[in-house]
């Protein structure tokens, strides 16, 4: 069997006087680790000031409280505690459950008590917040990928250049057929079909930018309402299928300062994604608001376009915005909303999501105002 109990809750520490007791408890309590103690029937009786502040639960709360409630998985800390018993010590990753409701990654280091007899008392965890690592290894994770889609950017751009030039030179043969003059039908799908080629030309070149955080076209005074229209216009198809309501309230004298091309990506990448949302629902709405709002002193307009669809877990809520992150399996890509997260942020906006009522979910973009407006305001 393991030894009986840890170095530092030996023999020898118990027969320390008062003061010198006293010492290493003050150390216990200010480790910069969460360290807990529980009884054989898992109820906490001990936990220093980082378990109290990592859980959440102010100390006199803590104590009392079963490991059962404290960890995201009950069935599986009971399976832990289990092994931990015959073993004496043990080390695994999980999940705790704090007060706030959101889960927390840790390292759980957990050592055995046992009496005379050998009967199993008591244990002490420690445990180390891991969220920050992690979520350095996915940026990390993340930013290998950009490097490598730079890398076979160039070559994508340049092999789908080709047949969009085709495309493109077809359309305007089309238009410019005498016998194709007067079919106007015909003549305004020719004019949508050489728009939606110039915008794939323009964001696979978008794919270049994409380890490089910036702007990629000059910056001009843009309507508002011109841009969300346009993205509209290019997500018309998929709204007609699904029939899907629009309604929108789009006061028309909102500027701002940005790039057109990249702004619409912004806008048709949300509304792409509310359309997927909406596939399975039978009340099938999407509403688009424009208000002139104040935030941390900068005067800017908030675009909220919200959904009646089936909303978006917290979990999922969380990561919504990382690079290849997606819910959508083969079907999605992950990139959609991280480049929208970017674009938006290199314009000096922002990007959240709240819950839409009763159901669904809200994409509030704020952008500032042009500086002209700021200005005369």
């Amino acid at each position: 069997m393991a030894k009986t109990i840890p170095a530092f809750f030996s023999k020898e520490l118990r027969l320390l006087n008062a003061n010198d007791r006293s010492v290493v408890e003050d150390i216990v309590d200010d480790y910069p680790d969460a360290i807990h103690s529980s009884n054989c029937d898992g109820e906490i009786v001990y936990a220093n000031k980082k378990a109290s502040s990592l859980y959440g639960y102010p100390p006199e709360e803590l104590i009392g409280m079963s490991i059962y409630d404290l960890y995201s998985n009950p069935e599986r800390t009971h399976v832990g505690l289990n092994k931990l018993i015959k073993l004496g010590k043990l080390v695994v990753r999980s999940k705790i459950k704090p007060k706030t409701g959101e889960a927390i990654d840790v390292i759980v280091k957990s050592y055995a008590l046992y009496d005379k007899a050998g009967d199993y008392v008591q244990s002490f965890s420690v445990l180390e917040d891991i969220t920050e690592h992690r979520k350095f290894q996915r940026e990390l994770a993340n930013s290998n990928r950009l490097s490598m889609i730079g890398k076979f950017a160039a070559g994508i751009v340049h092999d789908i250049s080709n047949p969009l030039t085709i495309i493109k030179g077809v359309g305007e043969l089309i238009s410019e057929e005498p016998r194709y003059k007067e079919d106007m039908t015909l003549q305004s799908n020719v004019r949508f079909l050489q728009n939606a080629v110039n915008k794939i030309q323009h964001y696979s070149r978008r794919l270049l930018d994409l380890p490089n955080s910036r702007i990629s076209a000059p910056v001009t005074q843009l309507c508002l309402v011109e841009i969300i229209t346009e993205a509209l216009a290019m997500t018309e198809p998929k709204l007609s299928k699904l029939k899907i309501n629009v309604d929108s309230d789009m006061p028309l004298d909102c500027l701002v300062d940005g790039c057109m091309h990249q702004l619409e990506q912004v806008f048709i990448n949300i509304l792409t994604n509310a359309c997927d949302a909406l596939t399975d629902s039978s009340d099938r709405k999407i509403s688009i608001k424009i208000t002139v709002c104040d935030r941390d002193g900068i005067e800017g307009v908030v675009v909220a376009i919200a959904d009646s669809g089936i909303g978006i877990p917290a979990q999922v809520r969380s990561r919504i915005f990382e690079p290849f992150y997606t819910t959508k399996g083969e079907q999605g890509t992950g990139i959609g909303l991280a480049i929208s997260h970017e674009i938006v942020s290199l314009h000096g906006g922002s990007i959240k999501i709240t819950d839409n009522q009763p159901t669904g979910v809200v994409f509030e973009v704020f952008l500032p105002k042009t500086q002209r407006q700021q200005q005369a305001s």
